[in-house]
């Protein structure tokens, strides 16, 4: 190889080697400390009683009960288990006595209620009964079931 083409072959290598020095000479850098996170807190679910339009009670019949739940949270709830109270009704001609409740905790459940909503039923079926004997002055008659639901926080 002549002198000439060894020259500019060097002379390549060489700034080949300048260049990815240079890039290679970029500095790195890197830094510490500390981020926060914070838990926010949770607003209790309602549920409102609702009249189910397939299931009324008769004397000596089982109905379900069901109502609306409002989930003010920013994420999903779900409902897994209802306790039911002592029933009530406006009545003067029928006492909540006529009826019965065959289950007052109700377990297992799986109801989910999307976060920041208003629509979601709850439908607990065969969770009043009548009794044989009540009187025609239970006809018509709401009664209403006070519930305590608990639930879970469910992912978002």
């Amino acid at each position: 190889m002549n002198l000439r083409k060894r020259s500019g072959v060097l002379a390549l290598l060489l700034v080949a080697m300048l260049g990815g020095g240079v890039a290679f000479a970029a500095w790195m850098v890197s830094g510490g400390g500390s981020v926060n996170g914070v838990a926010g807190t949770t607003v209790d679910f309602a549920v409102v009683a609702s009249t189910p339009a397939s299931s009324l009670l008769y004397p000596g019949g089982t109905a379900d009960l069901a109502g609306t739940v409002t989930n003010p949270n920013g994420f999903p709830v779900r409902i897994t288990q209802v306790v039911l109270q002592t029933p009530t009704t406006s009545s003067g001609t029928c006492t909540a006595g006529n009826i019965t409740l065959p289950r007052t905790t109700i377990t297992g459940l799986a109801i989910d209620v999307p976060a920041n909503s208003t629509t979601t039923v709850l439908t607990l079926p065969a969770a009043v009964s009548m009794l044989p004997t009540a009187a025609d002055g239970c006809k018509q008659v709401t009664f209403t079931v006070p519930v305590t639901a608990t639930g879970t926080t469910l992912p978002v």
